[in-house]
This record gives structure tokens, C-alpha cells and sequence, in this order.
């Protein structure tokens, strides 16, 4: 009786290939999304410089413009999977979407300070050798 305890899987084989699959793009989104600000930092920094070109004023805007779209998309999904599990409807509903729109906006606002820091503190560790 122990073997054939043993034996029996909880869950189908699908079930884990697409628990693994999920967590895999859930760690290539986060990555993702560092590599994206550290990149858009180093853009704040570039266009801070004397005599930035316009292209690189313009690929600076598209890039933050794209970072708002994303931050905005992964608190509504933040959001509308918190949703789901309470069961809110209505004027709930609505209102947390609205919230989740504004705290995506001030956190864009946010970002934008916190990238001058970001970028000096990589500046510094990479002129001092440290790692």
C-alpha cells in the first residue's frame, strides 16, 4: 500500500509543465523589466549631458513613455488578479482600477528620480572597482 501511495501524482504531468512554464515568464518579466529601468536610467543620465543630440532626447521619451504603458499594464494585472480573488464588483471595482492606474502614474513620477540615484550609485561602484 506504501509503493502504491507512492506512485499516484497529485496533479497531472500538464499541470506542472505549465506551473513551470508560468514561472518562467514570470522571472524573464521581472528581469525584464530591471534590465528596462536600468536602461532607461542610463538614458536620464545621457540626456542630462551638454549637447544631448534630439535622438537621443526622442529614444529617451518613446523608452519612458513605453515604461508608463508597462508599469500601468502590471499594476491593472496586479490589480484585476487581486480582484478576482475578492470577488469585487461595481463601484469596488472601478474605484480599485482607478487606484491602480494613479499609484502606476506617481510610481512612473517616482521613477523618474530614482533613476539619477540608480545611475550614480553604478557609476560609482564601477569607478571605484568595487562589485
Amino acid at each position: 500500500m506504501f509503493k502504491r501511495l507512492l506512485r499516484e501524482q497529485d496533479e497531472s504531468e500538464e499541470f506542472y509543465h505549465e506551473w513551470a512554464a508560468n514561472a518562467t515568464k514570470l522571472h524573464s518579466a521581472t528581469f525584464n523589466y530591471i534590465q528596462s529601468v536600468v536602461l532607461l536610467g542610463a538614458l536620464q543620465f545621457a540626456v542630462t549631458q551638454k549637447d544631448t543630440s534630439f535622438a537621443i532626447w526622442a529614444l529617451y521619451i518613446v523608452a519612458y513613455l513605453v515604461m508608463l504603458l508597462v508599469t500601468g499594464v502590471y499594476f491593472r494585472t496586479g490589480v484585476l488578479l487581486t480582484l478576482r480573488k475578492l470577488s469585487l464588483k461595481g463601484r469596488w471595482r472601478e474605484t480599485s482600477l482607478w487606484a491602480a492606474g494613479i499609484l502606476g502614474v506617481a510610481f512612473n513620477v517616482w521613477l523618474v528620480s530614482a533613476l539619477e540615484q540608480l545611475i550614480q550609485q553604478i557609476i560609482a561602484a564601477g569607478l571605484s572597482g568595487s562589485t
